[in-house]
């Protein structure tokens, strides 16, 4: 397969008014009647003039060059270019320029002063096409049009050649047909990817705002299918508000109206807008996918043909964002208003000890849905749990831990309906265990980047700001609780532990080093009355540890 990247840009010039030659008829030193638009112009030749004068040095110099020239663009180009010669001096006579393409092996015509040559010139020798530098100097006339491109002129003869033979080629296609590539509300899209397939033609395009295919010789006369692609920056545009006007309208409460929402809505491009679409996103949100099935953007219609570099109309929409713009006025962009306030008790924190957070919201509401990104330092807390009761269907799909080395922990919870949730009530609950001392409210905040913003949506269909508002940090309290007894005590890594209790519970018994790194930690199930537990420390390293049953400090373990 023959894969060719292309990279069309869209650009705008500032376009003067182009200035066309005027017409001219001369009689040549071959005694033929020449008419420029008449027998060249008009018939969609380009024609190429050299002003010159007989003696003139620099003129000799080209003229094999020029002669060369002539010859290779006949051959390229039959029947669609002519070079013309025409002297600028009164004593060049149509007897004198014979003799000098005699001389020269030159076979184009060329006309000197008794046939109209100096008339002809003097649009160009006066300075109405710009400055004239003298002999020689190379006018080319563009086919059709009669624009002109003055005194193409390069540093030496050959890179003079090169360029009017650029010149001559640039003109004889047809200026390349741009097709737009937009979105549906218009806008430019980058970074389009372009499949591009016929008989014997396979290739790949990346086209910006627009592309053409109108000037690729091996499409010429021939049926091709275009396939346009978008893959970049999926979560852009992509909320929970968008899963919750998914949900909407899967479950027949408001229909998505437009052809494009239904679109976007289709995340996992099944051709269906299913549960599985609301799953896909929010693994994406969540950050437990980087990418979506069938890329970021889809368009409409997904492929066509077409022929002759005639265009295509794609529109794209970014799958998953159902609320980009409004829609017939039933599907509107959330509304800002103020936020929504949670409180969090403020606690100062023991290296080791682990403890239970609780997220109370400050208003009765009903929530939609609910997006937000804790963001916190690795190097000083762990968090081990998110949780909610109050949350209707809140479970390990609503939240993802897998990234919580890089700081962060994304929360997406979609309701099945509006459940209200009274002031003061516990939205959320957080396990986290402190690496090192320190307090609460600044080992862990709401991430304050865009891309990871946290906010709800209400039964209105309203977008509300999420904030923490910290309450006064506790003061410190004695440990309450059972007596604890290590035995053997220094041990060899494994000891039992003992109490009596008064009621049946779990607990979370840790070995903390004296450098506040969690030794061991785990979770046992605690039986009223007397109960007796083994704890093994295959790894320790000798030395002092600190012994803390549900965060509390209950002895210390000498290991040796």
């Amino acid at each position: 397969m023959k894969n060719i990247v292309l990279f069309i840009a869209l650009f705008t010039t500032a376009e003067m008014g182009a200035t066309t030659a005027p017409n001219f008829t001369i009689t040549t030193s071959d005694n033929q009647t020449l008419q420029l638009y008449q027998q060249f112009i008009s018939q969609g030749k380009v024609v190429v003039l050299e002003a010159f004068f007989t003696t003139c040095p620099p003129c000799n110099t080209h003229a094999p060059l020029v002669q060369s020239l002539y010859s290779q663009m006949l051959a390229a180009y039959p029947g669609k270019v002519e070079f013309i010669l025409l002297s600028t001096l009164n004593s060049d006579t149509n007897i004198k320029v014979g003799q000098y393409k005699t001389a020269k092996g030159l076979t184009m015509p060329g006309a000197g002063a008794n046939g109209g040559s100096t008339a002809a010139l003097q649009p160009y020798t006066s300075g109405q096409f710009g400055q004239f530098l003298g002999t020689p100097t190379f006018i080319v006339i563009a086919p059709n049009t009669g624009e002109v491109f003055f005194d193409v002129r390069g540093n030496s003869a050959s890179e003079t050649m090169t360029l009017l033979g650029q010149k001559i080629a640039s003109l004889q296609q047809p200026p390349p047909i741009y097709c737009p590539l937009n979105d549906y509300f218009n806008n430019n899209l980058q970074s389009v990817t372009l499949k591009v397939t016929a008989p014997g033609f396979d290739s790949t395009f990346s086209a910006n705002n627009s592309y053409s295919v109108s000037n690729i010789n091996a499409l010429k006369n021939k049926t091709y299918t275009i396939v346009p692609q978008k893959n970049d920056n999926p979560l852009d545009g992509v909320t929970t508000y968008d899963l919750v006007l998914i949900s909407k309208h899967i479950l027949g409460i408001q229909a998505l109206q437009c052809p494009w929402q239904r679109l976007a809505a289709d995340v996992n491009c099944s051709g269906t807008i299913t549960t599985l679409d609301i799953v896909t996103a929010r693994k994406l949100i969540l950050g437990i996918n980087q990418t979506l099935p069938c890329g970021s953007w889809r368009f409409s219609p997904d492929s066509d043909t077409s022929s002759n570099g005639n265009c295509v109309q794609f529109l794209g929409v970014k799958l998953g964002d159902v609320n980009i713009a409004p829609c017939d006025q039933v599907t509107t962009a959330p509304i800002e208003k103020s936020g929504i306030s949670v409180h969090i008790q403020d606690r100062s924190l023991r290296a080791g000890e682990t403890v239970q957070v609780n997220l109370l919201v400050e208003e009765a509401c009903s929530l939609e849905g609910l997006q937000a990104t804790l963001a916190f330092d690795p190097q000083k807390i762990t968090l081990d749990q998110i949780g909610s009761e109050t949350l209707r269907g809140f479970d390990f799909n609503a939240f993802n831990l897998e990234q919580t080395d890089k700081g962060i922990a994304p929360i997406v919870w979609v309701g099945p309906d509006n459940p209200r949730i009274e002031a003061g009530a516990t939205i959320l609950t957080l396990r986290i265990t402190a690496i090192q001392a320190g307090k609460l409210s600044e080992m862990i905040q709401l991430s304050p980047r865009l891309e990871q913003r946290s906010e709800v949506y209400d039964a209105s269909d309203n977008s509300r700001p999420l904030e923490f508002v910290w309450r006064k940090d506790l003061e410190p309290h004695p440990p309450q609780g059972p007596n604890f007894n290590i035995s053997p005590n220094p041990s060899q890594g494994q000891f039992v532990l003992s109490t009596f209790s008064a009621q049946s519970k779990q607990i979370l018994i840790a070995l903390i080093d004296p450098r506040g790194a969690v030794e061991f930690q785990e979770t046992y199930n605690m039986l009223e009355g007397p109960n007796h537990w083994t704890i093994h420390l295959p790894h320790t390293r000798s030395g002092m540890y600190y012994l803390r049953v549900d965060g509390a400090f209950a002895g210390k373990v000498l290991v040796f």
